[in-house]
């Protein structure tokens, strides 16, 4: 009976254990899985937070400042309808985030394609050279993602912050790109200056 007593004994402790230790994995794995949610809401909530800066949201979807601000710049231009372009390109080859640079070069050496044969060959930014040097693409979306990528591996985003450091090279030698540099950073404050003008942050606070 003492015998019987003990094995009892001995099986309700193991039985003990065994629920402990049953308890304290289930705990280790919600308190792993906790963990990790913790992590992801973290990060999604600082993503969200880099978004909000050039977004705004209206009653229906949230929009990229730079699309609006540039597509009203673009306003009865060839250009109009192009505003997501040059952002999408902005941001996939890592261009100044305000996005302002190419569009003020089309602004300067084209006035935004409105000048002869500029619609015609997408290229609003007389990229190729003069006459029959003048690059023909086959759409603004090639143009754009063509020009941005240029800009951004070729020359840099110092460059593209500040014009001046590529007028010799970019326009060239000739006495005409004297001064090309500050003239597309005209532009490139005129385009600024709308944002705030329409009640948005300046676009090179996002840089």
């Amino acid at each position: 009976m003492r015998i019987l007593f003990y094995l009892l004994l001995n099986f309700l402790g193991l039985l003990i254990l065994f629920n402990n230790f049953e308890y304290t994995a289930q705990a280790k794995a919600e308190n792993e899985i906790n963990y990790k949610l913790a992590v992801y809401k973290t990060i999604k909530e600082s993503t969200q937070s880099q978004v909000k800066v050039s977004r705004v949201h209206s009653s229906t979807k949230s929009v990229d400042i730079r699309e609006v601000v540039l597509e009203k710049y673009f306003e009865n231009s060839p250009l109009s309808g192009t505003a997501h372009l040059f952002v999408e390109a902005c941001d996939y080859y890592g261009a100044p985030r305000d996005c302002v640079t190419v569009a003020a070069i089309a602004k300067h050496e084209t006035d935004l394609c409105r000048y002869y044969t500029s619609a015609q060959y997408y290229n609003c930014w007389g990229f190729g050279g003069p006459g029959i040097y003048r690059t023909r693409f086959n759409s603004f979306r090639e143009s754009i993602f063509k020009v941005t990528d240029v800009l951004v591996n070729q020359y840099g985003n110092e460059y593209m912050i500040d014009p001046r450091k590529m007028e010799k090279v970019f326009c060239g030698p000739q006495d005409e790109c004297i001064g090309w540099g500050s003239r597309i950073i005209y532009f490139m404050n005129q385009i600024n200056n709308l944002s705030i003008s329409m009640g948005y942050a300046p676009l090179y606070s996002l840089r």
